[in-house]
């Protein structure tokens, strides 16, 4: 799986596997959207260990189970336009 060819529905179940603590879907996730997350911050204007930091800042935040059952209804309410 890559950013690039994933659709909704299978990032959505790799939310939900994550949230059940399967550790297999959280280094597919990091794995997938590491690069993204590190493309982004280059183009703020964020490179090198700032970078590294803030990337692994973020999937901290994401594998935090309380965090990923946040993202579920904000990510649905997005995909159906509200």
């Amino acid at each position: 799986m890559n950013s690039q060819t994933c659709e909704i529905g299978s990032v959505r179940q790799l939310f939900d596997r994550c949230v059940t603590g399967d550790g297999q879907a959280r280094r597919e996730l990091h794995r997938t959207y590491y690069p993204v997350a590190c493309r982004f911050l280059t183009r703020m204007g964020v490179t090198g260990a700032d970078q590294e930091d803030s990337c692994q800042e973020v999937f901290v935040q994401v594998f935090r189970r309380t965090t990923l059952r946040k993202l579920g209804p904000r990510t649905r309410a997005r995909q159906s336009g509200a």
